[in-house]
């Protein structure tokens, strides 16, 4: 499992600095959430627990009305700093590599470390800002080329697929009936997973909802678990397709290796993309900024080519 590192540091220039090496260093162990502004901070904890929450202020400041964490880490100003009792301290102006291992062995890797095990999948998300169906061609070719170089799996979480091969008709399978099975924690999901899935040649997907409600009905834990057992399939490559904005959609992109980011040109796509990114931003999501690349779709020809803008 990742395990969740909240940085906070009113210095934001110090804090990227430090979450992107951290980042590049140990990627398959921690996942950041980066905080300039305590407010941002508070509303966090209230919803989501972190394993170390990194505080780079002074020790006297901290004031936290939720204690949703497991460690608290403060990054002290001297080498010799007293810390108060329950907490640790890491010196702030050292070398990266020896801030991370003070970290890691707050945090031992357990030996059943799933990710770990499972590092080399590719799990990637399609995010459309505006209607879907200006930026399916892009899904469903990105599908194509990936199925024809590895074993790709495809899901499309969207209420109306506008896909005749990825619509359920009557007495079909498909994810509701995978969304069910999911949230009642049956056993053997792995062959659940593994019956629902269709195959037309090197396509390998799931139908979609048999009611575009259910989709609303996935939680956070749902989606943890959902990738937990993608994880543990023969597939390399796993594609999710979504315009939907909920927390566990944030869950998928938070573990995503590869997000596209569907926008429409002109003002208003400009507006709708902005806005998005600032509200990641905000929230303590800048590491999911950092795997998203911006596809530009145009409602007349659809998207314009898989090259896409790096945020």
């Amino acid at each position: 499992m990742f395990k969740t590192l909240a940085i906070y540091d009113k210095d934001g220039e110090y804090a990227a600095h430090l979450s992107e090496y951290i980042k590049s260093k140990a990627r398959r162990f921690f996942q950041i959430r980066l905080f300039t502004e305590e407010d941002a901070l508070k509303e966090f904890l209230k919803e989501e627990a972190a394993d170390i929450l990194l505080w780079g202020e002074a020790a006297e400041d901290i004031d936290l009305s939720s204690n949703n964490y497991r460690h608290l880490v403060i990054l002290t100003q001297a080498p010799d700093t007293i810390i108060p009792p329950g907490y640790n301290g890491i010196y702030k102006y050292q070398p990266g590599e020896a801030i991370l291992n003070g970290l890691k062995e707050l945090l031992p890797e357990e030996p059943g470390d799933l990710r770990k095990r499972e590092g080399k999948k590719e799990l990637i998300t399609v995010f459309s800002l505006n209607n879907a169906h200006f930026s399916r061609e892009f899904s469903l070719d990105l599908w194509k080329e990936k199925a024809r170089l590895k074993n790709t799996l495809f899901f499309m979480l969207e209420p109306f697929s506008g896909v005749k091969e990825l619509e359920i008709r009557e007495n079909e399978r498909g994810l509701s009936e995978f969304i069910y099975y999911l949230k009642q924690n049956t056993q053997s999901m792995n062959k659940k997973l593994i019956n629902l899935i269709q195959k037309k040649g090197e396509l390998h997907f799931m139908k979609g909802a048999a009611f575009g409600t259910d989709l609303y009905e996935i939680t956070p834990e749902d989606m943890e678990n959902w990738l937990q057992l993608i994880y543990q399939s023969e597939y390399n490559t796993i594609i999710f397709e979504t315009s939907i904005f909920t927390p566990p959609i944030i869950k998928l992109l938070k573990a995503s290796t590869k997000i596209y980011l569907s926008a429409e040109e002109g003002e208003y796509g400009e507006e709708q993309l902005n806005s998005f990114l600032s509200q990641l931003k905000w929230a303590g999501y800048e590491d999911v900024l950092t795997q998203i690349s911006v596809v530009r779709i145009g409602r007349e020809s659809g998207f314009l080519g898989l090259e896409a803008e790096n945020c």
